[in-house]
């Protein structure tokens, strides 16, 4: 038995039975069951008060709030190719009591408030959560499978929250906030062919002692779902990221690849829309960005390779089109993610420092500031695919990349963002195209080059400050560039000294 909804026109999602009466039955009964009698005392004592709270104690031992056999997103067929879809099996979702160790005491329990402000703002907030628990046991393209997925142990330290607002706007909004307060963090775990990719994710308080939160809007645009990206603050970080086998046993010598963060991020603005694709099959819209991120970085043990005032500017908005594919040559399954109307894109890094291991400490000379700016795609596209490859099991993906018409833009380094002196040039790209197999290995990360064909042409080679320099110091011209398909690169952690 299935429930189906179709929420566009395009497509439609599955729930599996018993999955969706379990959800259903959970929403409407959760709260019920949380409601009880008052006497005239304790109802003295919240007589007068704003909204109402509402606690949900988890009975079952392990903490399992629910479970869900399978979702299934299933694409129109407009093509005849047959039904495509993308499925995420066997669900879980639980909510424990953990110490500070992360060991697990029992089931959670989590508080929620609802109030109405004097403003019309509906507010739902859910605080006092101990650890989080989700699981997808696989995740699969019309029934390839690239691996299952856990965020385990996702800790709510005190003050932490998960924020939902119906703003009492025209059109009608909807905030959703996540805000983390230090001491927060969660388990993430990758399984791929047997084989886990771990990482401890950590969210940090901003440079002013303000805690992580991540904020964004949903609303109706044009027939299309607009989701807008609101006040982002504080650092992310991927922290200890590690291979180990399906029993949990480290390999590699229990080496860390390192870490990974970001932080500091100002929106300007930012924002992309989804609506049914109406001249194919899947989903399309517009995206906009002019977003700064103020560092980005890499650590190993004491150090730290920063990036830091990261812009990346649209300038107007940039077209997409999301759509679930088959290869009928390797029986592969896939997506594929089509942008065009790429006409003036800019990518600019303000400064690349090393530090020590808190990025303050320790800080080098910069060693430069780069700019690629006025992208443009000559009226074409960036086509890129993410595959589910056909042998049995999980057994890597497949990334390939094109440029269906080339691309130019302007090229520029400078010892720092501030500096008059430069290296300039023009850059001009042929036809650009790649296929990259990825794999999780007990030696490390593969990067297998199944096939890389490209050309580029670097014009108008300058250097100096613009009054210093008469005409151009030449051009480099790089033709018939193809990688033998077979070469690879592998990364893996080098052992401690």
């Amino acid at each position: 038995m299935n429930a189906i909804f179709s929420p566009l026109t395009s497509s439609r999602w599955t729930f599996s039975y018993p999955a969706f009466s379990v959800l259903a039955i959970w929403l409407c009964a959760s709260p019920l069951q949380a409601l009880q009698a008052i006497d005239d005392v304790d109802m003295a004592s919240v007589y007068g008060q704003s909204g109402i709270s509402i606690d949900t104690q988890i009975e079952a031992d392990d903490g399992t709030l629910l479970t869900i056999g399978s979702v299934t997103y299933t694409e129109e067929n407009k093509d005849d190719s047959g039904d495509e879809f993308l499925q995420l099996k066997d669900i879980g979702l639980q909510i424990v009591e953990i110490d500070d160790a992360g060991n697990v005491l029992g089931p959670g329990f989590i508080s929620t408030r609802i109030d109405v402000a004097e403003n019309g703002n509906l507010n739902i907030r859910s605080s006092e959560l101990g650890a989080i628990n989700f699981t997808v046991g696989s995740i699969e393209f019309s029934g390839r499978s690239i691996g299952a997925l856990g965020l385990n142990r996702w800790r709510f330290a005190p003050g932490s929250f998960l924020e939902t607002t119906v703003l009492n706007d025209t059109p009608v909004k909807i905030r959703s906030r996540t805000l983390m307060t230090d001491g927060s963090g969660i388990d993430f775990r990758y399984i791929e062919d047997d084989l886990l990719l771990t990482s401890n994710i950590e969210f940090k308080s901003d440079s002013s002692n303000r805690p992580f939160q991540s904020e964004f809007f949903l609303s109706a645009d044009n027939q299309a779902l607009k989701i807008e990206f609101g006040e982002t603050r504080g650092t992310l970080e991927f922290n200890n990221l590690k291979l180990s086998d399906n029993l949990g046993n480290p390999l590699l010598n229990n080496q860390s690849f390192g870490d990974l963060g970001y932080g500091d991020i100002v929106v300007n603005q930012g924002y992309f829309t989804v609506r049914a694709n109406d001249n194919s099959e899947g989903l399309s819209g517009e995206l906009l960005s002019d977003i700064t991120v103020g560092t980005a970085f890499y650590r190993t043990d004491e150090n730290r390779l920063n990036f830091e005032n990261v812009n990346i500017a649209t300038n107007g908005e940039i077209r997409y089109q999301l759509e679930l594919v088959g290869s009928q040559t390797d029986f592969a399954r896939g997506m594929t993610a089509i942008l065009t109307d790429i006409s003036d894109l800019d990518l600019t890094i303000g400064s690349i420092i090393f530090s020590q291991a808190d990025g303050l400490s320790g800080r080098s000379d910069s060693l430069g500031a780069f700019a690629i700016e006025n992208l443009n795609l000559n009226g074409g596209a960036l086509v890129t695919s993410l595959w589910a490859l056909s042998a049995t099991g999980s057994q890597g993906i497949r990334l390939d990349a094109a440029i269906t018409r080339g691309a130019q833009f302007d090229f520029t380094y400078a010892d720092d963002e501030s500096s008059a002196a430069k290296l300039t040039a023009e850059v001009v790209l042929g036809e650009f195209s790649a296929e990259t197999l990825l794999d999780i290995t007990p030696k490390g990360l593969n990067f297998t080059v199944e096939n890389l064909e490209a050309e580029a042409h670097v014009n108008a080679i300058r250097i100096g400050d613009g009054s210093l320099y008469q005409g151009q110091t030449g051009r480099i011209d790089i033709d018939g560039l193809v990688v033998q398909p077979g070469s690879y690169l592998r990364v893996e952690p080098i052992p401690s000294i």
